[in-house]
C-alpha cells in the first residue's frame, strides 16, 4: 500500500460550498450593504508552508452573485489587504468575484483578523481561529488503513460556533477529504480505493 502523507488543511466557516454557485458579479454600490453575506477561510498547507487566506462577498446568500468591493473599500487581514481576483476578468470563471492573500514559508498562527471596510468607511471584524495539529486516533499504529479499516483523526482544539473544517489526505495518486465533526474527522475506508 501506498504510504500516505497526511496533510492537514483545516478551512475555518465553510471551505467548499455546495450546490451550485454563481459566478456573476455586481458592485457593493449596486446594493443594500446590511444585506451581504460574507465567508472568510484560512488554508494552511503543513507540508508546503504555505497559507492561503480567502474572503468573498455575496448577496443572496451562500450561493448568490458575487460582490466586488469599489472605491474606498476593501478587506485586510491583520492589516495586509487581500488582492481581487475579479470574476469578469478570469480566463474561466468559476465562482465569480473574491479576495485573497497567499503566504508562503510560515508557520500558522492561532488566529488571523480580517477586517472588512465598506466604501461609507464603517468596518466589521471577523476572527478565524486556526485550529492545532491532527492527532491519529485509529487504526493503531502498525495496522493496515484501507480495505475495511478507517482512519480517524482528532484535532488538536475545537472549531467554534458556526465554523466549519475540512481534513485532507492526498498521496501520489489523489487526494480525499473529510468533513471535522466536533472535534474529530473520519475518512472511510472506501474512500482510500481512489487512492490505490
Amino acid at each position: 500500500m501506498t504510504k500516505y502523507t497526511l496533510s492537514w488543511l483545516v478551512n475555518i466557516l465553510l471551505l467548499l460550498l455546495s450546490g451550485c454557485v454563481s459566478n456573476e458579479t455586481v458592485d457593493d454600490t449596486d446594493i443594500n450593504p446590511d444585506v451581504i453575506w460574507g465567508r472568510y477561510a484560512a488554508h494552511y498547507s503543513e507540508e508546503s508552508s504555505q497559507l492561503s487566506l480567502h474572503a468573498v462577498f455575496r448577496v443572496g446568500g451562500s450561493t448568490g452573485t458575487s460582490i466586488r468591493l469599489t472605491g474606498d473599500a476593501q478587506v485586510t487581514v491583520d492589516g495586509e489587504r487581500l488582492d481581487e481576483f475579479d470574476g469578469d476578468e478570469a480566463l474561466i470563471n468559476i465562482i465569480g468575484t473574491y479576495y485573497g492573500l497567499n503566504r508562503n514559508n510560515v508557520s500558522p498562527e492561532d488566529r488571523y483578523t480580517f477586517v472588512w471596510t465598506r466604501s461609507d468607511g464603517e468596518q466589521f471584524t471577523q476572527i478565524v481561529n486556526q485550529v492545532g495539529g491532527l492527532q491519529v486516533i485509529s487504526p493503531a499504529a502498525g495496522e493496515q488503513i484501507g480495505n475495511t479499516q478507517s482512519l480517524t483523526v482528532k484535532l488538536d482544539g475545537s472549531l467554534g460556533a458556526g465554523e466549519r473544517g475540512e481534513v485532507t489526505l492526498s498521496s501520489e495518486t489523489g487526494v480525499i477529504s473529510a468533513e471535522i465533526s466536533g472535534d474529530t474527522a473520519v475518512f472511510p475506508a472506501s474512500d482510500f480505493a481512489f487512492l490505490e
